[in-house]
């Protein structure tokens, strides 16, 4: 199902370009890291310096793939099945995991793919996996359901679950670079819930009815 991949992706350049634009102090520090990209004065510009990184960095980004290759494949059973059994939906799809340079590794679950740093330990890389991998099942199994996975709600709970799942299935990938800053209650109130879902005493129309009004209740 997931494959690494070390193409030169539109994902790739896309990522590039919301951090340009959306996340000055995040390209500012990536810029740092990788001075050719101090060249950029417009997103035109991404495009022709993104294919350059590519090219300069590829022996990176196929050793990182490499590692990574090797470290799916011993989890890669226990991590399907787990998910498999918690949603209960199976993603025949290939998902396709291409390694980057870039400081954004943003998800496109329409197309089915996401992006990997180069160089991650082996905790970050199987934590990354998981998490992302975690979304595409939620996503999967609410589709099945005929939800409407457009809702800007649905988003937000998929966030708001992924980490306490990964503490209480996969609690060996715990690794801390959550992107988002929710409340205390509301990442309790996921925790809660979670917990009772793991345990099937809710199923999943439930948690994310049960989410989606708490989450009202608190605005």
């Amino acid at each position: 199902m997931l494959k690494i991949m070390t193409n030169f992706s539109t994902q790739y350049v896309e990522s590039l370009k919301i951090t340009f634009v959306e996340q000055k102090k995040k390209w500012e520090y990536f810029c740092n890291n990788v001075p050719i990209f101090k060249k950029v004065n417009c997103e035109e510009d991404i495009d022709l310096i993104a294919k350059i990184v590519h090219t300069k960095y590829i022996n990176i980004v196929n050793n990182s793939a490499s590692e990574y290759e090797k470290w799916w494949l011993e989890k890669k059973y226990n991590v399907e099945e787990t998910l498999e059994s918690l949603f209960e939906v199976k993603i025949s799809e290939t998902i396709c995991a291409t390694v980057c340079i870039t400081p954004l590794f943003p998800r496109n679950i329409k197309e089915m793919c996401f992006l990997l740093p180069t160089n991650a330990s082996k905790v970050r890389f199987y934590n990354i996996v998981t998490h992302e991998l975690i979304h595409f099942y939620y996503y999967r199994a609410l589709q099945q359901l005929n939800i409407n996975v457009n809702d800007i709600k649905i988003w937000k709970i998929s966030e708001l679950i992924v980490e306490p799942l990964i503490k209480y299935l996969f609690p060996d990938y715990i690794y801390l670079h959550n992107t988002y800053h929710f409340s205390k209650n509301e990442n309790d109130m996921a925790d809660r819930l979670i917990k009772l879902y793991i345990s099937k005493e809710i199923n999943l129309i439930e948690l994310v009815r049960r989410m989606t009004n708490d989450y009202k209740n608190k605005k």
